[in-house]
């Protein structure tokens, strides 16, 4: 019985320091128990674990009544009377009563409340604009078409941050009726544009393509993209659902059965293998036809309907999108919705390649363009090829915004090389010791992957016959601290799994002053657990021994060659497409 005893006290005083690691008020409350029913309560670990949980008990309590006034004033900035500094107040005073009774700036409901802050200031800087707009045009009456510059602006950061004031209806009304008087009004002169945008379509030739190629090689990285990514990131401005042009719940659903309606309503923006009912976005009566019949056409490329030419039907979408710049945002949004939560990998994998043909092809409209983007920012650190799939979108865009349009007519082959393997995002070590990454289309192979960069790098081949250039796989070991983000997510898998939802908080409250931050969590929880931390593995940045098998699997070497030693760079052969090596590697 004493021994029993003792394994038994062993185990409570194990759990009670975890959960004093995690804070974890509900584990405490429920220990209390169990110790003083053995009588343990003289122990100095237990009397700090009460004193622990007391302070937690009183937090609770405090960041309840926090969460009482971030939800009131959330409620108001959706009504349509709109936020007051009155309402804004209330939250800000219960903040500072939080951290007044010791609630770590870390927490992530203080981070919550920061963040709610900072946007419902914003909020009243913009209903004040859309209040003056409205008055200035009903007082001047002015005519709303040579406004729609003001008017889409307007409507755009209403709906960035999800305002819903009578001032930001009245604008939304404004612009969608002057919207649908010009599309029937232009009805003729669209048709005439659509169809010059088609006619100069032309088939390419091998030196356009090259020529294509490189010069958006000579467009990737700018400065403008790079600010466009940072602005996109913001989430409380640009998660797509916000774009101002997606129709409403009740306008996507009207032509639905009533029992359909809610599904249809709350799987508007998620995957879906049945045709949709009406376009996404708010088009006229002729784009509005189009627009279904390009959703038909990518659930017959990703499987879900049946066609025999998955090619043609691909094919199809893009060229839509090059015969209409209208059409262009609403491919984008569809693409969107059919990989968002889709339950087949094989279907998801399928629109993927289409959004990376979309996104080389035409480019988004200026208005929507961070939208997506934030889409693609959400996705890129997915494991494996979505991911690949998402970095790559991000960085053809760049060119894609850059040039404008493709010139020549989408090829039937190209297409169907992106389902024999897939376009890769490919970071390269040159030899500077600089890492480029590069987008590599399905039917390039090395040897023209390394006459691109070297024609790109001005890199002169002194001798044509014998090349002495290569791409060379090396061994995966990285240096240095990994991104933020995977630290932090890491840290929480460790000490406290319940707070990893909230990691997107935390890093925008300590943007800046993350090695903070992790002095902070050291302290509070213990040693940041850097052991366990899973690097992820990037092409051409993996084990040796990987690479050689998966090389191997492809027939691209012979098994009377020995292999490399490990961490010895070696050529890929110049016959080897990139896309099947990544494949394998993934």
């Amino acid at each position: 019985a004493s021994k029993a005893r003792q394994d038994q006290q062993d185990r409570l005083l194990e759990e009670l320091e975890q959960a004093m690691n995690e804070r974890d008020l509900l584990r405490l409350n429920d220990l209390e128990v169990e110790v003083l029913q053995i009588g343990l309560e003289d122990l100095d670990l237990v009397k700090r674990a009460m004193e622990l949980r007391k302070k937690l008990e009183k937090s609770s309590e405090i960041l309840s009544s926090l969460a009482s006034e971030m939800r009131a004033a959330q409620h108001k900035a959706q009504s349509t009377d709109g936020i007051s500094a009155k309402e804004i107040d209330a939250v800000s005073q219960a903040l500072s009563e939080a951290k007044k009774e010791g609630v770590d700036d870390s927490d992530a409901k203080v981070a919550e409340a920061n963040a709610l802050i900072k946007k419902l200031e914003k909020q009243i800087e913009v209903q004040k604009d859309l209040d003056k707009i409205v008055e200035d045009t009903e007082k001047n009456k002015k005519k709303k078409k040579d406004m729609m510059k003001v008017l889409t602006d307007a409507v755009a950061s209403a709906a960035a941050l999800g305002i819903n004031t009578t001032s930001a209806r009245k604008i939304k009304d404004w612009v969608t009726t002057v919207e649908q008087e010009e599309s029937e009004t232009n009805k003729v002169e669209l048709a005439e544009r659509r169809k010059k945008n088609l006619d100069r379509l032309k088939e390419a030739t091998k030196d356009e393509l090259e020529q294509h190629a490189m010069e958006r090689l000579s467009k990737l990285a700018s400065d403008r993209h790079k600010e466009l990514i940072e602005a996109a990131s913001d989430d409380n401005v640009y998660e797509l659902k916000k774009y101002y042009k997606i129709r409403t719940n009740e306008d996507y659903t009207e032509t639905l059965a009533e029992e359909e309606r809610p599904i249809a309503a709350k799987l508007k923006l998620w995957s879906r293998p049945k045709p949709i009912p009406k376009s996404i976005m708010k088009l006229g009566d002729e784009q509005n036809r189009t627009a279904m019949r390009i959703n038909r056409a990518i659930l017959q490329y990703c499987g879900d309907m049946s066609t025999s030419f998955p090619a043609t039907v691909a094919q199809y979408m893009l060229v839509k999108g090059l015969e209409d710049p209208a059409m262009c945002d609403e491919i984008y949004i569809q693409l969107c919705k059919h990989v968002y939560v889709n339950p087949k990998p094989e279907s998801a994998d399928r629109a993927w390649l289409l959004m990376c043909m979309a996104s080389k092809t035409f480019p988004p409209s200026e208005a929507f363009a961070p939208y997506l983007i934030n889409f693609l920012i959400k996705h890129q650190n997915l494991p494996g090829l979505p991911g690949n799939y998402a970095r790559l979108c991000i960085v053809q865009l760049d060119a894609t915004i850059e040039l404008g349009p493709s010139l020549y007519k989408p090829n039937l082959e190209e297409i169907q090389q992106y389902r024999k393997r897939p376009p890769i995002l490919a970071p390269i070590n040159m030899v500077t010791g600089e890492i480029m990454q590069y987008p590599i289309t399905p039917d390039l192979r090395v040897a023209q992957v390394v006459e691109m960069i070297r024609r790109q790098q001005g890199i002169v081949e002194e001798d044509i016959e014998t090349p002495t250039w290569g791409i060379f796989v090396k061994d995966g070991k990285e240096n240095g601290k990994p991104h933020p983000k995977v630290r932090l997510e890491a840290f929480y898998r460790h000490y406290n799994p319940s707070k990893i939802r909230h990691i997107n908080l935390f890093l925008e409250h300590w943007k800046g002053k993350e090695e903070e931050l992790f002095a902070k969590l050291v302290e509070k929880y213990g040693p940041e657990p850097t052991d366990k931390l899973q690097k992820k593995k990037t092409m051409l940045s993996v084990p040796v021994t990987g690479a050689m098998n998966a090389v191997k699997m492809l027939g691209l070497t012979s098994d009377r060659k020995a292999p490399p030693a490990p961490q010895t760079g070696w050529p890929l052969p110049w016959w080897a497409h990139l896309g099947d090596v990544f494949l394998r590697m993934t």
